[in-house]
């Protein structure tokens, strides 16, 4: 995978599942603003963990 490629490079520890999930989620919003499909979003999060996440 490129991305994971990307990231090792970098030498961040591809086989952290949250590093990587954090990641992943940042990724997604800058390709979500670079596309400019924002707008007026609004994003709302409780901070609630995850199932099976410490």
């Amino acid at each position: 995978m490129p991305f994971m490629a990307h990231l090792a490079d970098r030498g961040i520890d591809i086989f952290d599942r949250q590093e990587i999930g954090t990641f992943a989620e940042a990724g997604l919003w800058g390709s979500i603003r670079h596309h400019g499909l924002v707008g007026n979003m609004v994003i709302v999060s409780d901070d609630a963990g995850q199932p099976g996440q410490g």
